[in-house]
């Protein structure tokens, strides 16, 4: 697989992980086997290498184990289950994409309790994560996850239908979408339940406090678009054409290595919005302005915490990273 080199991308924000990283790592590891959520050896060993609990326990690094490794174990669900519809092995149509949203969600709004006997791995796997999440998160954070699912599922829907009408995103589809399509509205929202970051549903619903999450959210995309680039060229079937890379070099006619360069710049642009943003926020009084820089702050450890996985831990991404930019 060609490796393609990519620069270092801003984010000053402070690295951490989870004190138990290698136990939420053995932990979901061990789930995706009990769920036969991977058959093969080769398929296995490759997920062992992807080291997904790593990326929990950096992204969640002072929540509680059982509810971080519950977490963890969506995490990697989700993962494989965007691998088997990329690789046309578990959603090849439209209607098999309603039928597998309408079983996906008969779990969470019906709390139906799915079986490896009587059902797909994977929702058997979902039935597993929400039950044990239930008993530890309130009715009001589990209303907003299952939102969050809605929201994913639309995503996929709209990245299902491009690609069997063969149509190429815009730019704009693609900053509006990526998000939720690439679920990462869910690691935000999982600052609550998971992380137990409690801010008012008041100050959520401000437009600048909305603003930061979306520069998060997108941050951690945009990085993935590059460590991710050539995993999606060297695959077939999962639609490499919703990659800020891609699209970039279609628009402005670039050459791969400037729209890497373009989509770099597009990340770090977005980091330093955030940045400024930051700075002017706390205007609720001390008892809230605690909690909501606890909150900032949690966002900054996910952008970072993206970027530390796909660089130092993970195999799943071949890439080549560097502190420099690079000449185009």
């Amino acid at each position: 697989m060609r490796q393609f080199l990519i620069p270092h991308l801003h984010c000053p924000f402070p690295v951490a992980v989870h004190p138990q990283v290698d136990e939420i790592e053995s932990h979901t590891n061990q789930w995706v086997l009990d769920f036969g959520l991977i058959e093969d050896s080769e398929t296995q060993e490759n997920f062992k290498a992807s080291k997904f609990g790593h990326f929990i326990g950096r992204s969640f690094p002072k929540a509680e184990f059982t509810t971080v490794a519950a977490w963890s174990d969506l995490n990697a669900l989700l993962f494989i289950v965007d691998d088997q519809i990329d690789g046309g092995g578990l959603i090849k149509n439209e209607a098999e994409f309603f039928s597998y949203t309408k079983a996906f969600f008969e779990v969470l709004d019906m709390n139906r309790t799915c079986t490896l006997r009587e059902d797909r791995p994977t929702l058997a796997a979902l039935s597993d994560f929400w039950l044990r999440i239930r008993k530890l998160t309130n009715a009001r954070w589990q209303q907003k996850f299952i939102k969050g699912c809605k929201d994913m599922f639309d995503g996929g829907y709209w990245q299902f239908q491009h690609l069997l009408m063969r149509k190429k995103p815009s730019l704009d589809e693609y900053f509006q979408q990526r998000q939720y399509f690439g679920a990462a509205h869910l690691s935000t929202d999982a600052l609550e339940g998971i992380a137990g970051i409690d801010v008012p549903q008041f100050i959520l619903d401000e437009p600048i406090i909305q603003r930061l999450t979306e520069l998060c959210r997108n941050a951690i995309c945009f990085s993935n678009d590059l460590f991710s680039l050539a995993k999606e060229i060297e695959e077939k079937n999962n639609g490499g054409e919703f990659n800020l890379v891609f699209i970039l070099k279609e628009k402005y006619n670039l050459t791969l290595s400037e729209a890497i360069q373009l989509a770099a710049d597009i990340h770090d642009d977005t980091v330093n919005e955030f940045l400024e943003l930051s700075g002017g926020i706390f205007k609720y009084g001390d008892r809230f302005n605690i909690i909501l820089k606890e909150y900032v702050d949690a966002l900054g450890i996910l952008m970072r915490g993206n970027i530390e996985w796909s660089t130092k831990d993970t195999a799943r991404y071949p890439h080549t990273y560097t502190f420099e930019k690079i000449s185009v």
